[in-house]
């Protein structure tokens, strides 16, 4: 999707499709800030420096520069989805594959317990690193990764829902808790995602 043009246009290519064009508000999708230009991204990188693959150099240029976008705020929106969704781009372009679920590397990037950025970039770095193989993928498979990327809001949604739920004061803790193991035996991941997006209100 999108290969080969300068990283900065891409960047605002993959956040239209993200957001269809256009944000929220009404406007048309694009840039905010300006630095976003200055960046030169993975796909960019020299074949000695794809190379280093193993040594974990690629990996942290691109956990810097997902969490740069995020970072940066340099979209009118949509900021977290481009970021991952030209993070999974730019490792298929070099033969490589991204096997982490978009949400995992969303939680990450979200950064909701307000660790210090490079933190993040060394957690972003291992998973990366972690569950990367090098495998080409076809335009299919690519195409249904980005699907899931933009749709990430769907699953907010649902566990937005689920935290509301458990939030209610009206039961008892005693219930709130029955109900979030109910929850963890019918989707162990979506009441994974629930605790690690609210870390610290669901203290069961």
């Amino acid at each position: 999707m999108t290969t080969g043009l300068p990283w900065h246009e891409r960047v605002l290519k993959l956040n239209e499709y993200i957001l269809d064009g256009i944000t929220p508000s009404g406007h048309p999708a694009g840039y905010q800030t300006t630095r976003v230009v200055k960046q030169k991204f993975l796909y960019q990188m020299t074949t000695k420096e794809r190379s280093d693959w193993t040594a974990g150099c690629a990996a942290r240029k691109a956990a810097e520069d997902t969490i740069f976008i995020r970072q940066d705020q340099a979209l009118l929106d949509g900021n977290h989805r481009t970021a991952i969704l030209i993070l999974y781009e730019s490792i298929a372009d070099i033969g490589w594959c991204l096997r982490a679920n978009p949400f995992d590397i969303y939680i990450i990037i979200s950064n909701r317990r307000e660790r210090l950025w490079n933190l993040v970039v060394q957690d972003l770095e291992d998973v990366i690193i972690n569950n990367t193989v090098r495998r080409d993928q076809t335009f299919q498979q690519r195409q249904k990764r980005a699907e899931m990327i933009k749709n990430i809001p769907v699953i907010n949604v649902a566990i937005q829902a689920m935290y509301d739920t458990l939030s209610d004061r009206s039961q008892t803790l005693v219930e709130r808790r029955e109900k979030f193991r109910q929850w963890k035996r019918q989707d162990q991941k979506m009441a994974g995602w629930c605790h690690e997006l609210y870390p610290d209100t669901l203290r069961f």
